[in-house]
């Protein structure tokens, strides 16, 4: 198994500027991290055995927003039009 240099006399920064020891490392990454990443994602998604309540309520406050967000913006343009047609001119915009 391999073990890191001592930290005496700038050892320890000359081997982990070597390029092979950053291959290594990224192949090390590429290979545990995908598995460990999976199992993470599915129990995320899983949400503890509650995803078939977590998910639909998150799924209703999305369309919900999105609504609002819909709503917001027709009112916004009926109102602009609105001034438009008194003849005032619109607002500066940052």
């Amino acid at each position: 198994m391999w073990s890191p240099p001592s930290r005496r006399g700038g050892e320890w920064a000359a081997t982990w500027g070597r390029p092979y020891c950053v291959l290594l490392c990224v192949f090390a990454s590429l290979r545990f991290k995908p598995f460990v990443m999976t199992d993470a994602i599915q129990a995320f998604l899983a949400m503890g055995g509650y995803a078939r309540f977590v998910w639909p309520a998150y799924a209703l406050a999305a369309i919900v927003l999105v609504g609002l967000l819909i709503a917001s913006l027709r009112q916004l343009r009926r109102a602009e039009a609105e001034l438009a047609a008194l003849g005032l001119p619109k607002r500066e915009r940052a």
